[in-house]
């Protein structure tokens, strides 16, 4: 057993391989429930949400709309309660869908590069749109997977909210790296590109096993030379991401979660990446009590269940 820090972050996790052996730690999760009536399918679309898609042969196959049932809405922007111990604003913000497929039973990892490709381009293209809002601070691209990641819906598709802030956790990401005199995500690339926690690489990303995980099996995507802005990536980079997300999605078996992180000042400098969580075993109550994460599996043998 041992106890590690983040790279950056004063966050901690045990990694404890022993309680990999425990009864239904890695038991069956459905990914899927029974199909019925699909409201992301083909038939059911809503113009009157609909923002745009992308057309092949006269069908869609990719579309992105407003969030039917959206956390925060465009709208004036003001404070509702303000007290010693109550303090309160309208919930500002723009809360989109990107619907990846119009196959109800494909997931992202199923679709060849170059559609993910197209699908990465929609990303940036609604992050650079969505920044442009007075009063949004901050765009979050996420994706839900199946039950445990928080998918109300089976449909493949992604999620993109703007907010009027950026989020405290990301803040924290930003404010550590300022402590180094270099970029620390370049640092500790070069050092896990020879670690048995390296999974992959390609000429523009590369792929590890973060040195004190959330959870066990998690992976990071990092481009491989300092980079701040994920909107201005060019097609071949876009091509070599659009891999190493199908690579490590297409190894996942369980629900998952993953996100991008970046700074929307220039000035910050900081190295943005992606996340993939997946969410195969639950916090529990010690890590709601001390918001420190217990691991079952190590990031080495999680980098070696990806290399294989």
């Amino acid at each position: 057993m041992e106890l590690r820090k983040d790279y950056i972050l004063n966050r901690w996790s045990y990694i404890a391989s022993s309680r990999s052996r425990r009864p239904k730690e890695f038991g069956e999760h459905p990914l899927f429930s029974e199909k019925k009536e699909c409201v992301f399918c083909p038939g059911h679309e809503e113009p009157e949400i609909e923002i745009g898609r992308i057309l092949s042969k006269g069908k869609w196959i990719i579309r992105w709309l407003r969030n039917k049932y959206p956390a925060v809405l465009l709208g004036e922007h003001h404070m509702i309660t303000h007290s010693k111990f109550e303090e309160s604003f309208s919930s500002f913000g723009e809360h989109e869908v990107v619907i990846e497929t119009p196959n109800h039973n494909e997931r992202l990892a199923d679709l060849t590069p170059s559609r993910i490709v197209l699908i990465l381009k929609v990303f940036q293209d609604r992050i650079r749109k969505i920044q442009k809002i007075k009063g949004i601070k901050y765009v979050s691209l996420f994706k839900n997977f199946g039950p445990d990641g928080g998918a109300s819906i089976d449909h493949a598709h992604s999620q993109i909210i703007g907010i009027d802030a950026i989020p405290e956790n990301v803040m924290d990401e930003i404010k550590a790296t300022k402590k180094f005199s270099s970029c620390p995500f370049c640092s500790f690339i070069k050092k896990e590109r020879t670690s048995p926690r390296f999974i992959k690489e390609n000429n523009s990303f590369i792929a590890i096993a973060p040195y004190a995980p959330r959870f066990s099996f998690e992976s990071w995507i990092l481009p491989t030379k300092h980079k701040t802005d994920f909107t201005k990536l060019n097609d071949s980079q876009l091509m070599d991401l659009a891999r190493m997300l199908k690579f490590i999605l297409k190894k996942l078996k369980v629900s998952y979660n993953f996100f991008l992180h970046y700074s929307p000042k220039e000035n910050d400098n900081f190295h943005f990446h992606f996340e993939i969580n997946p969410r195969s075993s639950k916090w529990a109550g010690f890590e709601l009590a001390t918001g420190r994460q217990i691991v079952s599996v190590s990031p080495e043998d999680t980098a070696k269940f990806f290399r294989r």
